[in-house]
């Protein structure tokens, strides 16, 4: 397999880690919410940030090798 090829499969699955990741911590806050423990909540709600914005990054990233490898083939 293409090199480029390998490291777009490769982004898409650390992606899909990371938004399983980030679904948990979203449900966790969620139930924080919901037993008045706001504060608490909002430590999750930074953590999903954090794993959606490493996703973009990846997303960014392999978007960029892919739209490369395109104009050289």
């Amino acid at each position: 397999m293409n090199e480029v090829l390998e490291a777009c499969a490769k982004n898409l699955f650390r992606i899909a880690d990371e938004l399983e990741q980030a679904a948990a911590q979203a449900r966790s806050a969620a139930a924080l919410f919901s037993s008045n423990q706001g504060a608490k909540a909002c430590s999750h709600v930074l953590v999903v940030q954090g794993h959606c914005a490493v996703s973009q990054e990846l997303l960014d990233e392999t978007a960029k090798s892919y739209r490369l490898k395109l104009d050289g083939d």
